[in-house]
């Protein structure tokens, strides 16, 4: 596969939705993070040594900020987009002419309409527990075609330095952070729910996020330190004999 990313952003559909909580306002660094998932899953798909996928699925959508570049870069696969919001798995598959469906609370309990080529979560197991976040995983697992490729990403040492800095955003509380270091260093896990939601912070070692695939009898492909966008961890594996 070759892939120019100036190409690709010259294709996209730039339409944004109103109050996309994903823009804060700066166009460039908006569009520079979709280009950096691309770059992420193209990388992927090469070292699993794959063609272009022909079904994709965008999981944890929001509205599109990711899709528009899947939709750009493979315009012949038929594309999916999921997500918990009702209101923006319907924006992103009317706007990106893709197939759009909703996830569940327990994400043991979600199920995909069919199998897919590539699957990209970006931003999804930053914020749900160890057992959510295992879940995730199996069912991409399941859901992907012979030698299809799945792409998670997750916080690791570079969230633990700025952790410990305190400089981001996230940790607007010194306390707040305190549990997910403590329990990262003492399982390779660590998740702190935001106060009366059923989501939070997380943040997981190499090892715990490559045990979590091996578990599932598939192959992994990378794991890349701060791959995406200079912050996330990148996981790629593959429905592959190990």
């Amino acid at each position: 596969m070759n892939f120019n990313i100036e190409a690709v952003r010259a294709k996209i559909n730039w339409t944004m939705a109103p109050g996309d909580p994903m823009f804060g306002g700066n166009m460039d660094h908006y569009g520079a993070v979709g280009a950096s998932a691309l770059k992420c899953i193209i990388g992927a798909r090469l070292l699993a040594d794959v063609e272009a996928p022909m079904s994709v699925l965008d999981f944890a959508c929001a509205n599109g900020r990711v899709t528009r570049w899947l939709k750009a870069a493979f315009p012949e696969a038929a594309l999916h987009v999921a997500d918990i919001n009702p209101d923006w798995a319907a924006w992103s598959g009317k706007t990106f002419a893709a197939e759009h469906w909703l996830s569940t609370p327990d994400l043991r309990d979600v199920e995909a309409p069919r199998r897919f080529d590539q699957i990209w979560c970006g931003s999804l197991a930053t914020h749900i527990s160890p057992v959510q976040t295992t879940a995730l995983i199996r069912k991409f697992a399941s859901w992907l075609e012979p030698n299809g490729v799945a792409i998670v990403t997750m916080h690791g040492r570079r969230f633990v330095r700025n952790a410990i800095a305190r400089t981001h955003a996230y940790f607007p509380d010194p306390l707040s952070i305190e549990p997910v270091l403590r329990d990262m260093a003492a399982t390779g896990f660590g998740y702190a729910p935001h106060p009366g939601q059923d989501h939070g912070i997380s943040a997981a070692t190499s090892d715990w996020l490559i045990r979590s695939v091996i578990e599932t009898g598939c192959r992994v492909v990378s794991f890349s330190e701060h791959a995406w966008d200079g912050h996330q961890d990148v996981l790629a594996f593959q429905n592959a004999p190990i």
